[in-house]
């Protein structure tokens, strides 16, 4: 299969029931071969369930098969063909599908966890067995799957706690992990943690080595909103591993919760963001478990793989076909509309190359459970809530442009507790830019000493009340509009003005006299020169209304002193993703909407002096209609149906 536009890498990943029965596999190399636009690369899964421990005879007569397997899909015009180990370190799931002979992990009360002991020397050694086997094979490339992380509990045996260097034993250490006083003996835990995954990284690398130093491995990885700890460190691990391509995943499965494809595309962009120079395969997992064809749209599947490659992917690694498939006709709408859209992604990667993706930057930290404060009775192992990094995330069907790099940010959004990750240098430096904060980071900020930044301080909890615009300027012709959310209870927090410019943007009203309870939306300019909103009235979800919406939109252009990178003015359900470079007039756009309505024509303005734009479609490009409006490139589109994705190309003069 010649594969014309090398950059792009379109992979699918095989499990081992296709593989492993000659018919099957025949009927899915015919498969293949009748959709070559849409394959560049085959990887064939090591096992069926993620329990570790398969024993090694069956894994070498496996590995004996897989090397049969991958020569019969060279000479069908397969150009790469590899393994994906699926189980190294296991997910806890599967129990009781086959005994798995380590040590288990030891949890924080002292009995057996689901998963094992990474330090454990027969586990250790059965890894370099497993690798082993798999580099004899002779594949192309080794995935390493995203089990090589603490997934089910990170291990307090007496070897891991010796391991660890500060000399405690199980219950001091779970004393001091609970602690306030505990930052330390946190960080230095999760610095051990990484060091472990980081070992056993650097271990399969020399396993494969030992084989066959040209074996290239990769490493999937997992979005930071699921990890609990401070431990994954995937720079380290990707430099262990030595490898040149990393696959991001988190989960988003079906059409179930559709508007979850932001949250997992997001996490992908943080994932992308931290990879080392050294990654120049990036390839996005397009996950369908457990692969019920009917629950999830093909269009749905475009849609996550074009949001992944703005997010600086350069490839899609495929999950999409059952294990139980005895043949593949039901994937040909999947296959053919890959095959069509394949030139929009060419295209979108062309376009983006060298092009940042620009917007607000919902602040995230990998390591914010390690350096997170414990309050009293709270625990450490907390998940979600207040260090939930994609809290934000709404914002962008609100037309917000959201970034996951804060280099190409042009402010901040900080959410609940998350700001405890970041020093007083560096919250310092946020202030000084321009920041849109709830009343939990407020808190953060005031226990640090920042909170005169911001101009306000926040008050009490009121219960059952509701939002009610003011008539600032920025509100124009929305004065007097109003917002009730329903949502715990319809709780606010009034924001009391602690300088004399603060701005009032909303006010909370009580439901059951409309009495005034104070302010809820503030803006300030502070001494350091930056520009502060804080919203203390359901600021990040049920946003969807159109005055609420003109609003954000005003106070986010106020907050990018008049210069957002992309505006649509439009009471539309539309998320907006770019890369730009305004000095040029370069930038590729890509706008989805997640609505089950049409948006109707859609104008849209984009900071810098673009001359000509087109839309990427499987026919080719279309010319759309560009003129300058100010500082802004004013772009108008035809209407975008129900849930449709359009990409957008701008060139300068």
């Amino acid at each position: 299969m010649t594969d014309p536009h090398p950059r792009l890498t379109l992979s699918w990943r095989i499990w081992t029931p296709i593989w492993r029965h000659a018919d099957t596999f025949a009927a899915l190399v015919d498969w293949l071969t009748a959709h070559p636009r849409a394959v560049d690369e085959i990887a064939l899964f090591s096992d069926f369930i993620h329990v570790p421990g398969k024993p090694i005879e069956q894994v070498r007569d496996d590995a004996s098969l897989l090397a049969e397997r991958m020569a019969a899909l060279r000479e069908a015009g397969v150009a790469s063909v590899g393994i994906n180990v699926l189980g190294t370190m296991g997910h806890g799931i599967h129990r009781g599908a086959r005994p798995m002979p380590f040590e288990p992990n030891i949890t924080p009360e002292g009995g057996p966890g689901k998963g094992l002991c990474p330090s454990d020397p027969a586990f250790r050694r059965y890894v370099s067995q497993l690798y082993t086997a798999m580099a004899e094979a002779r594949p192309a490339f080794i995935w390493v799957d995203d089990d090589v992380r603490m997934t089910v509990g990170e291990c307090l045996c007496e070897r891991c706690l010796a391991g660890s260097g500060m000399g405690l034993d199980r219950p001091a250490l779970v004393a001091a992990l609970n602690s306030p006083e505990g930052g330390e003996v946190r960080r230095r835990w999760s610095e051990y943690l990484a060091d472990t995954l980081v070992a056993l990284c650097d271990e399969i690398r020399r396993a494969i080595d030992a084989v066959d130093p040209a074996i290239e491995t990769g490493l999937m990885v997992v979005g930071y909103s699921i990890q609990t700890h401070g431990q994954y460190d995937i720079g380290r691990m990707i430099e262990a591993l030595r490898t040149s391509r990393v696959r991001p995943g988190c989960g988003y499965y079906n059409d179930d919760a559709p508007r979850q494809l932001l949250t997992k595309v997001v996490d992908v962009g943080r994932l992308v963001r931290d990879c080392p120079p050294r990654v120049a395969n990036i390839q996005y997992e397009l996950e369908n478990w457990p692969y019920i064809t009917l629950d999830k749209a093909v269009a749905t599947v475009i849609h996550e793989c074009t949001a992944s490659l703005m997010m600086g992917c350069n490839g899609v690694a495929f999950n999409a076909l059952s294990e139980c498939a005895t043949q593949f006709i039901e994937y040909d709408p999947l296959a053919e509309a890959v095959e069509a859209q394949r030139p929009v992604w060419q295209g979108l990667l062309d376009a983006a190359d060298g092009l940042p993706i620009v917007g607000f930057w919902p602040a995230d930290h990998p390591e914010r459970m390690a350096r997170r404060e414990v309050k009293e009775g709270e625990g450490w192992a907390l998940r979600g809530g207040p260090y939930d990094i994609n809290t934000a995330l709404q914002l962008g069907e609100m037309g917000i442009p959201l970034t996951p790099d804060s280099a190409g940010a042009c402010g901040t959004l900080l959410t609940g507790r998350i700001a405890e990750a970041f020093s007083d240098e560096e919250l310092r430096a946020m202030l000084a830019g321009a920041v849109y904060l709830d009343p939990d980071a407020l808190e953060v900020l005031w226990s640090r000493g920042l909170g005169e930044l911001t101009g306000v301080r926040p008050g009490a909890m009121v219960e059952h009340c509701f939002e009610r615009q003011t008539a600032h300027a920025l509100n124009g012709p929305d004065a007097g509009a109003g917002r009730r959310v329903m949502h715990y209870a319809d709780v606010g927090r009034p924001l009391e003005p602690m300088a004399d410019d603060v701005a009032d943007l909303a006010h909370l009203v009580r439901e059951v006299d409309e009495s005034d309870a104070g302010c809820c939306l503030s803006l300030f300019e502070n001494p350091l020169g930056g520009r502060v909103a804080v919203s203390s009235y359901s600021p990040w979800i049920r946003l969807g209304r159109s005055a609420k919406r003109r609003q954000l939109q005003a106070v986010f252009d106020w907050l990018a002193r008049g210069r957002m990178p992309v505006r649509i003015d439009a009471t539309v359900r539309v998320w907006p993703v770019l890369r730009s470079d305004p000095s040029t007039g370069r930038s590729v756009l890509m706008l989805l909407n997640t609505a089950l309505d049409a948006t109707g024509p859609l104008a849209v303005r984009l900071l810098g002096e673009a001359r000509r734009a087109w839309r990427l479609t499987p026919a080719g490009p279309e010319p759309l209609s560009v003129r300058s409006d100010g500082p802004f490139a004013r772009i108008d589109l035809p209407a975008l149906a129900a849930w449709e994705c359009a990409v957008v190309v701008t060139e300068g003069a």
